[in-house]
């Protein structure tokens, strides 16, 4: 989710792209200068839920992000890493230890990466 960021009094608050129904029940976001604000899409006067950015990078990349195993993973126990694609990156972490720390790369470096690895 793309969520522009101000320094002013003015937010842009944005519709979650699960809301496709005029009558859904959503959230919206918006991006102060220090903090993300989260609300009900049909209570916009009511209680909002606040968040620093780094909590909400991870709320986003342990629950938005589409991670795939690498295919080279085939036992239960093998140790391997999963990666995913956001716009301008691509994230690799461990598998057994999906919390932790996160590479990021961008799609030329893993381009690269991936040609040096397979011998192309």
């Amino acid at each position: 989710m793309s969520i522009t960021r101000t320094t002013t009094g003015t937010l842009h608050w944005t519709k979650s792209t699960y809301s496709d129904r005029a009558d859904a029940s959503c959230v919206e976001v918006a991006a102060a200068a220090d903090s993300i604000l989260v609300r009900d899409s049909k209570d916009k006067a009511g209680p909002r839920l606040t968040f620093d950015t780094a909590t909400w990078d991870t709320f986003l990349t342990d629950t938005v992000l589409e991670w795939t195993k690498s295919t080279h993973s085939d036992f239960e126990d093998a140790a391997c890493v999963e990666i995913a694609a956001v716009p301008g990156s691509i994230l690799v972490r461990d598998s057994k230890h999906t919390t932790g720390p996160r590479l990021t790369f961008t799609p030329t470096a893993w381009d690269t990466f991936l040609r040096t690895a397979t011998g192309g």
